[in-house]
Formats: structure tokens, sequence, C-alpha cells
């Protein structure tokens, strides 16, 4: 993320994308009641204090094959 922001790229996606991708970990099988991931622990699109990977650019799902 620090290259990314050092570099001028864009470090958060759009509203309709992070809405996409949050859609995609709700709908995973990885996706816990509590609104987390199994996979790398993230909060999936809650907007809760834990890291929230969906709205950043240099993020990826983690899963094999990846669902964003």
């Amino acid at each position: 993320m620090v290259a990314a922001m050092a570099s001028g790229e864009p470090v958060r996606v759009s509203e309709e994308v992070r809405r996409t991708r949050t859609a995609a970990c709700h709908a995973c099988e990885h996706y816990r009641a509590d609104g987390r991931c199994r996979l790398c622990g993230c909060c999936a699109g809650t907007g809760g204090r834990v890291f929230d990977k969906v709205k950043y650019a240099t993020e990826r799902c983690p899963a094999t094959p990846g669902k964003w």
C-alpha cells in the first residue's frame, strides 16, 4: 500500500467496486458469521475496526482462485 501511495497509484477502490467485493465475501464459503474471513482474518467489508481489505486497491482475495 505504501508503494502505491508513493507512486501515485490509487489506494482506495470506488464505492461500486467495494460493494461488489463485499458481496463476493459475504457469499464465500470462507466468510464467518462474525463477519471475518477464515483465510486472512479481514473484516470482509463490515466496516469494522479490523483491516477491511475490500476497500484497498492494493489488496487481493486470498482464496484460490480469488473471489475478487
